[in-house]
């Protein structure tokens, strides 16, 4: 009789544990989101390495010394800082950027104001930003080719992100939902191929050992 009911009982406790697993569904949700950021953060930090790594060998590439190389590491900017000094270009494309923001910040504050005058200021801070991602693409031509390679290695990725985006817009617009996708493949398509790009200006074979930049040009006969 005792066997029994203890029988019962580890039914009933059983039961309740699955039913209490099926009407709380959050803590399943939960650990799915808990597991998805992890992931995230994890190939976060994996393609920041591989881009530092690959940036610190192409300076060292182009004649650079380590500290100008270690600024690959740098959160954020440092494969653009490569970049720019690799391109041996001026440095007033950094002042745009921060006036940019500036005026993005104000932009948004005035719109509670003065809505006229806030759009005016964001428009300004877009137009900016648009400049220097202009400079931005140039100084990483300039990157590639400052290691023997074709300047279409940071054109081409760029290109299909333009794309990219222009058709999920257009399937957003249209209710076209292939467009979207085929516009999402394209920026995946984009960001693994500057990746691969990016491994073959660092430590491909075919490249060519350029100068440091900032060596002195020999002097012009007179």
């Amino acid at each position: 009789m005792n066997w029994m009911f203890l029988q019962d009982l580890g039914m009933l406790n059983q039961l309740s544990a699955t039913d209490s697993s099926a009407l709380n569904p959050f803590g399943a949700l939960a650990g799915a989101a808990i597991g998805l950021i992890v992931v995230f953060l994890l190939l976060f930090v994996a393609i920041w390495v591989y881009m530092a790594l690959a940036h610190m060998a192409i300076a060292r590439r182009a004649g650079q010394n380590d500290n100008i190389a270690g600024l690959s590491w740098v959160l954020g900017f440092g494969p653009l800082l490569i970049a720019y000094i690799l391109s041996g270009m001026h440095w007033w494309p950094w002042l745009l950027m921060l006036i940019a923001y500036l005026l993005l910040y104000i932009g948004i504050f005035l719109v509670f104001v003065s809505p006229v005058l806030g759009i005016l200021f964001v428009i300004l801070g877009v137009i900016a930003v648009l400049v220097f991602l202009v400079y931005s693409i140039i100084w990483m031509c300039k990157m590639f080719k400052a290691v023997g390679r074709s300047g279409w290695f940071a054109l081409i990725p760029i290109i299909l992100v333009i794309v990219g985006y222009l058709l999920i817009i257009l399937g957003l617009f249209s209710l076209i939902g292939a467009l979207s996708v085929i516009g999402l493949l394209l920026l995946l398509a984009a960001g693994i191929l500057y990746l691969v790009f990016i491994g073959i200006a660092a430590w491909g074979s075919g490249g060519q050992k350029s100068a440091p930049v900032s060596a002195a040009k020999p002097a012009r006969k007179k």
